[in-house]
């Protein structure tokens, strides 16, 4: 009897640029505890925490071809303060153009924690408001913390209900500065 022959499944890989060290920590401790069936999720942080380096290190790997699906993950808030320069717009246009998916939070990364115990509060005045408010249903919680993701674990899909609420409640509001979260993408994305 002749041996079935078939195509090994390839092992997709996301990559997850992050713009400090409390997301690399985290997307770190996800790699190291779930194991997703054809899912390999590197995070890699920019060389600086700037917007421009993220794009830029997003858009440098996605050239080399070595990943299916590229990620950056950033805080909204230094933008709001700062702004957005033009070579910073002309990066973002790149970034979406080759098929780099954004994920980014305002003020912080710190939300999506949040929304995984509540629908966030509509402003916060910067990202220490947003942490005092954290703490009241995450009192450990330090900005570089180990084993974040497995004290939340258990609450990933009422953080993705509270993201979609908090996405429905933004757009009956058009204020640009009302808090936001797009990380629950990410977890879309890998089914987790």
């Amino acid at each position: 009897m002749p041996r079935k022959t078939g195509k090994i499944p390839s092992n997709k890989t996301f990559l997850i640029v992050v713009e400090g060290k409390t997301e690399q920590l985290y997307f770190s401790e996800i790699k190291s505890i779930e194991r997703i069936p054809g899912i390999t999720i590197i995070p890699k942080q920019a060389k600086h925490s700037s917007l421009d380096s993220i794009f830029k290190t997003a858009l440098d790997e996605k050239n080399s071809e070595v990943y299916d699906s590229v990620w950056c993950v950033f805080d909204y808030d230094t933008i709001l303060e700062k702004g957005i320069s033009e070579q910073t717009k002309k990066l973002k246009t790149q970034v979406e153009k080759c098929g780099i998916y954004i994920a980014n939070s305002l003020p912080s990364f710190e939300i999506w924690f949040l929304l995984h115990y509540v629908i966030p509060q509509k402003y916060y005045k910067d990202q220490t408001a947003l942490i005092k408010e954290l703490h009241k249903y995450f009192p450990e919680y330090e900005k570089t913390m180990y084993k974040i993701y497995s004290k939340l674990n258990d609450l990933n899909s009422t953080a993705i209900k509270n993201s979609y609420a908090l996405l429905e409640r933004n757009k009956q509001n058009q204020d640009k500065h009302t808090s936001f979260c797009n990380v629950y993408k990410i977890f879309e994305e890998l089914k987790l």
